[in-house]
């Protein structure tokens, strides 16, 4: 299988960053629904719908998808850029509004998806000799999640919230298997206290992390992390030009396997000043201490589907050091026109960073390097308004990357220098919404430090409304930006093919419509 956009998330803690969330929407008195079909030019077609209602003392959301994807083969090399697939979620929630004040939130979003890529040959069933490859991913992921809150007549409030996540995925290739379960418990203890210019949070949270390998490959990468925590912020309007905000956090963490076992401790302090120096003009400066605990699971091990992959043993945590400056400015150009304008700096140094290392046996590795990583640049962003009816947004990123630890140029791989995006949009509320994009990407480094190809992406995309429903279409891509433009993506033959490293999209061009309906 060609994309790697095309795997599912990875094991690990970030697996479920994503999935708890608990600034979602909330039910209103007026009954809501929405409902969205689509259907892709690659052979995709999903189904959508989102409803919500409350009352007095109960409201719920429910939200359910489902997606069929038909393996899809744009250059014609016999091998899928986009994987045979279906998946589906269904994610209710339940709150309870309680008298004193307080709410009870209560959810639970089921996951389940089975991806086929590779020989379109075997896809399509005619397996043998000639066409055995493939990969296959099947996942399943129940996150069940808790917040409660509390408020109080002296303007404090007690927040509680909590998460329960499973994770289960099984992968195939010709001649290996892998497959794990990862068990991720969040909890969550703050307390708030709001004055008139000052407002204090306490609190504490507790997380585990477990996986345990189900397979029986050659090395065991079980794996237990656990996380305790407490921290304090204090936000002080000191003056109507300035506001301070604190905070300081102290982490205690152990994790381990089957070959060794390490604590550390972290002190975490952060701060930020917010200068408002005029009604057009404001600025904040801001800067903090990170960490990251080790893991099997990154970006890279899951692009080889940790095969060969050698347990941790002996890496430590990597630490952050961070700093960012902006400038804000906003004005009105006459009475039809608003402009507003960000400019943001940006600085990190990280320390004990952690790579993947290439053993003369074969096999891999993760280490610590004692090495320093930099990354520093600019963002600007920009935003034009007119009559609320047409509004253009433009944005540059500059990143300058150093890695200690690398050869030649020491650039961080696949980190462009450059990147602009661009957005024209129309819109006439309760008509038709039309817009304009593009992206620019410059050249990357390569892991084998080769450099790809700067490259743009443009698309289109409209909306038509008719009352309650609406008809829309978007156009990704449409100058067909694919990697395999530049070079092949797969090289060798159907028995043992060979994929190049991935760095922008292998799909190409992708129409896609649909229609929405909302109660």
């Amino acid at each position: 299988m060609k994309s790697s956009k095309a795997r599912v998330p990875l094991f690990g803690a970030g697996a479920i960053a994503g999935v708890i969330n608990f600034i979602s929407r909330t039910p209103r008195e007026k009954q809501d629904l929405n409902i969205l079909t689509n259907y892709a030019n690659t052979g995709l077609v999903n189904f959508g719908v989102f409803a919500s209602k409350r009352s007095k003392n109960f409201g719920y959301t429910f939200l359910a998808t489902y997606n069929n994807q038909k393996a899809f083969d744009v250059d014609e090399d016999d091998f899928s850029e986009l994987p045979k697939s279906v998946d589906f979620t269904i994610h209710p929630k339940l709150f309870f509004y309680l008298p004193g004040d307080a709410q009870i939130i209560l959810g639970n979003a089921f996951t389940k998806g089975d991806r086929l890529g590779g020989d379109l040959q075997y896809i399509k069933g005619e397996r043998n000799a000639n066409h055995p490859y493939f990969e296959q991913n099947k996942s399943l992921r129940n996150t069940t999640t808790l917040e409660f809150e509390k408020k109080f007549g002296n303007n404090s409030a007690l927040n509680y919230k909590s998460a329960f996540a499973i994770f289960e995925r099984k992968i195939e290739v010709p001649g290996y298997k892998f497959s794990g379960n990862n068990q991720n418990y969040y909890s969550d203890l703050s307390w708030s206290k709001s004055g008139e210019k000052q407002t204090f949070i306490l609190g504490g949270n507790y997380i585990l992390d477990q996986f345990k390998q189900n397979s029986n490959p050659v090395f065991n990468l079980n794996l237990q992390t656990q996380t305790s925590g407490i921290y304090a912020q204090h936000t002080w309007d000191v003056a109507d030009f300035l506001k301070i905000e604190n905070g300081i956090r102290t982490d205690f963490v152990n994790y381990s396997n089957p070959l060794y076992t390490k604590s550390e401790n972290f002190f975490l302090p952060k701060t930020s000043f917010l200068f408002l120096i005029s009604p057009k003009f404001t600025s904040r400066i801001g800067g903090g201490f990170g960490y990251k605990t080790p893991t099997t699971f990154t970006e890279q091990t899951d692009t080889f589907n940790y095969q060969n992959l050698r347990p941790l043993q002996n890496v430590s945590s990597e630490k952050s050091l961070g700093a960012t400056a902006d400038v804000n400015f906003k004005t009105n150009l006459g009475d039809d026109f608003k402009l507003s304008l960000n400019q943001m700096f940006f600085y990190t140094k990280l320390k004990n960073s952690i790579i993947l290392n290439d053993n003369i046996d074969g096999t891999f590795d993760l280490r610590n390097t004692d090495s320093n990583v930099y990354s520093k640049g600019f963002e600007t962003n920009l935003k034009f308004i007119y009559k609320d009816f047409i509004k253009l947004f433009a944005g540059y990123t500059f990143t300058n990357t150093k890695a200690e630890y690398l050869p030649d140029t020491q650039k961080l791989p696949l980190v462009p220098k450059s990147k602009v995006n661009l957005a024209l949009i129309a819109e006439k509320e309760g008509n038709y919404k039309a817009g304009f994009e593009g992206y620019f990407t410059d050249r990357q480094i390569l892991y084998n430090r080769q450099l790809t190809q700067p490259y743009w992406e443009l698309g289109f995309m409209v909306e038509k409304y008719f009352g309650r429903f609406s008809i829309f279409l978007n156009l990704e891509n449409f100058t067909d930006t694919r990697q395999g433009r530049y070079k092949p993506v797969v090289s060798g033959t159907h028995q043992n093919p060979q994929f190049d490293e991935i760095w922008t999209h292998v799909e190409g061009r992708t129409f896609n419509g649909g229609i929405k309906f909302k109660l």
